[in-house]
């Protein structure tokens, strides 16, 4: 069994984290500017009558204030999902939408949060701008890292292995996705069939790989030690019970195609694979390490969230 990538990705979680606490103070400054600054630049730099210049606006307030800003957002983000590892199709369009509606609703609390204790600046501008240049910056920020997480599953250090059973064009759909989206974090390994298809789809051309026949499936999977197993064609199989125990005693998650839904049981669950119905058994249990990691962070950032909005919750 190779190594749960569970562990490997929470560096990059924990990246994510550090890209925040980074560009949240970036982007109160920035909004501080663009609300108080710019008029002094164009006045005094460029020598242009443009702008306002606020006198008694100073930065020291809102830097006194950045801590509490801080565990706004980071709390915010937390509860919106932002720190769980992507995957799926398209990851980047769904970071940015829920960077988008994360920052919002951290706005929309620290504007709150503005109105209950007086001790921050009074500026709603500030506040507002924000809003704008965080989704810009903090969208930036995880993008970086996305590609670098990317980098890394393409190179299958972080992915899951993958074994397909079936030649058949449902078969050949999951291969072709396993090597056109690394971002479903599985690395294929090859598929046990009968023979080699006379036609593979396009996609499926450069990597598909025969690795036997469907007599020595229990010895192939015992070979390859997959984290994943796709059976794509049930029919093919000569023991699906022994191939369920296998997987089940070896924590390999089994994801049979569901053209018979009365394989599901109670341990089972229907799982959509980009469009392909699947039963799915035994899910794949991570590290136990990254696991504790990973309650802890929740636990933690769980307690500052309850912490934090107490105030609102008594009122």
């Amino acid at each position: 069994m190779s190594q749960s990538p569970t562990k490997s990705r929470l560096y990059f979680t924990i990246l994510r984290l550090i890209s925040d606490t980074v560009l949240i103070p970036v982007t109160i400054i920035a909004a501080y500017i663009l609300k108080f600054k710019v008029g002094w630049f164009f006045q005094i730099v460029l020598n242009l009558q443009f702008g306002r210049i606020y006198q008694q606006a100073q930065i020291e307030p809102y830097l006194d204030e950045m801590g509490m800003v801080m565990l706004i957002w980071i709390t915010t983000f937390y509860f919106m999902g932002l720190y769980r590892p992507f995957s799926g199709i398209m990851p980047e369009v769904d970071e940015w939408v829920k960077v988008a509606k994360a920052v919002a609703i951290a706005t929309i609390e620290l504007m709150a949060y503005t109105f209950i204790y007086k001790s921050f600046p009074g500026s709603r501008f500030v506040i507002g701008y924000a809003c704008f240049i965080g989704v810009f910056l903090i969208s930036i920020g995880r993008y970086m890292v996305f590609r670098l997480e990317l980098r890394a599953l393409r190179n299958g250090q972080l992915s899951q292995t993958a074994v397909v059973i079936g030649e058949n064009d449902i078969g050949q759909d999951i291969v072709e996705k396993l090597r056109l989206f690394p971002t479903l974090c599985m690395r294929y390994i090859g598929t046990i069939c009968k023979s080699e298809p006379d036609k593979v789809h396009f996609h499926a051309r450069n990597v598909f790989k025969r690795l036997g026949p469907p007599a020595e499936t229990l010895d192939i999977i015992r070979d390859q030690n997959p984290d994943v197993v796709f059976l794509a064609d049930p029919d093919s199989i000569p023991d699906l019970n022994a191939l369920k125990s296998h997987c089940e005693t070896h924590s390999i998650d089994l994801r049979i195609v569901s053209k018979d839904l009365e394989l599901a049981v109670s341990i089972a669950q229907i799982e959509d694979f980009d469009g392909l119905p699947f039963v799915h058994y035994y899910r794949y249990q991570p590290d136990p390490t990254a696991l504790a990691i990973k309650y802890t962070f929740d636990w933690i950032l769980s307690l500052l969230g309850l912490i934090l909005l107490s105030p609102f919750l008594v009122a």
